[in-house]
């Protein structure tokens, strides 16, 4: 998919805004698109193609996160004793541990937010569907977000934008990061794998 998007907007690099928000509300889907990879596309176009156009593309990041997350709030939300019933979000969203984030974002909503937007694979998505489910103020949650996503997407763009500036040729930088943020994923999962063999050995013993 991040590939598609890539020859896309080399073809057509005006279109470039639009599908930069485009991918990103998609992403809220739970279509395996990474926001982080497509903020990187867009700081990159900024420095390269698109010159002059940093705004514009940090305008796009801005309202294809924003929307993702309204995206995945109303899967929680209006899906939500749908999805309850399946036996994968019983395990993934038990009524205590709904309890417990409702009770944690009651406290430190805008906090949970500002940290949640931040930790990628996946979390952002599970962390807005979550306050879906617990049935939080969408209006709260908006306002909150909104400040906890500029906080995000902006040190994310401008900080590929300035590290992107400062670099001759880009295209080896970007495929370290690919290497780096597939490393870390395949880690994640070995790692995953491993402690569930543990616990049913735990279980099973």
């Amino acid at each position: 998919m991040i590939e598609w998007i890539k020859q896309f907007i080399a073809i057509y690099p005006n279109a470039a805004p639009f599908v930069i928000s485009l991918s990103l509300i998609l992403a809220g889907f739970n279509i395996p698109i990474s926001a982080d990879m497509i903020i990187l596309i867009a700081a990159t176009l900024a420095v390269t193609v698109l010159k002059g156009s940093f705004l514009k593309l940090y305008l796009a990041v801005f309202i294809g996160s924003t929307c993702a997350a309204y995206i995945a709030y109303a899967q929680g939300r209006f899906l939500g004793p749908y999805l309850l019933k399946k036996k994968f979000f019983q395990k993934l969203f038990p009524e205590q541990r709904l309890a417990k984030i409702k009770l944690h974002y009651a406290k430190h909503s805008l906090l949970t937010l500002i940290i949640g937007r931040f930790i990628p694979f996946g979390f952002r998505n599970g962390l807005f569907i979550s306050t879906g489910l617990a049935r939080f103020s969408f209006k709260k949650l908006a306002m909150q977000d909104a400040v906890a996503c500029f906080i995000w997407s902006l040190t994310v763009f401008a900080g590929f934008y300035k590290l992107l500036s400062k670099v001759e040729d880009v295209v080896p930088l970007l495929k370290k990061f690919n290497l780096i943020i597939f490393s870390i994923l395949g880690l994640s999962i070995i790692g995953f794998v491993w402690y569930k063999q543990i616990k049913r050995r735990r279980f099973s013993t």
